[in-house]
């Protein structure tokens, strides 16, 4: 039997994801980002390290700014 990855791999996915600045919130971001998924990302604290890699592959709003 494949791995769950390959036999679920979320297929022209798109979601968004709350409270992904921390914790459960980022990592289920980054996880179905990395799966191929098209994220959006919101959270009202807007202080992750965006120069990682992996957070280029998200849409990023920030909650706190009436321009984004």
């Amino acid at each position: 039997m494949p791995p769950y990855e390959q036999h679920h791999r979320p297929r022209r996915t798109r979601l968004i994801v709350t409270g992904a600045e921390s914790g459960i919130g980022r990592a289920t971001a980054l996880r179905f980002a990395h799966l191929g998924a098209k994220v959006l990302v919101t959270d009202v604290n807007a202080t992750a390290d965006v120069s990682d890699a992996e957070w280029e592959r998200l849409i990023r709003i920030n909650l706190t700014a009436r321009s984004s």
